[in-house]
């Protein structure tokens, strides 16, 4: 929050430069909405990863398409708590952000229509649900995409 997309695009970039993750590693950048200039950005950074875009849908299937994924947030979702369920998922307790993952994982809730949609999110004034959805894309890629 209140970090600049440019200086994320250099900050990740330094990241997957460490000797551990150097050419040995997938970048899944979030290209919903306003993430599409920020896949643009990562496109032209010297990131010497590969690079997979994924766009969160609130539709019922996954498709791949040239310009990457279109993911479900349903998928994405309930991919967490079935890793969560079978006990697959844990975090270390170290994590600097896993009081506030923890936070907006209890808070994820579904919602569904007279119509029947189903929608996911964090439905609450002021809650979030960044890091559900960077985790859940994340596990997703690893399962369906195999990286």
């Amino acid at each position: 929050m209140g970090t600049s997309y440019l200086e994320i695009v250099e900050r990740v970039c330094r990241i997957v430069r460490a000797p551990d993750l150097l050419r040995n590693c997938v970048l899944v950048v979030d290209a919903t909405g306003v993430g599409t200039p920020v896949v643009d950005m990562f496109r032209r950074a010297p990131l010497e990863c590969s690079m997979l875009p994924v766009t969160i849908t609130g539709g019922n299937h996954q498709s791949r398409g040239p310009d990457g994924y279109s993911v479900p947030k349903r998928d994405l979702v309930t991919g967490l708590q079935v890793l969560l369920e079978r006990d697959e998922l844990r975090m270390p307790e170290e994590l600097d952000a896993g009081g506030q993952l923890v936070k907006e994982l209890m808070n994820m809730q579904v919602k569904v229509s007279e119509s029947g949609h189903d929608s996911y999110g964090a439905f609450r004034s002021g809650e979030h649900d960044d890091l559900v959805l960077a985790l859940g894309l994340a596990c997703w890629a690893r399962k369906v995409v195999g990286f």
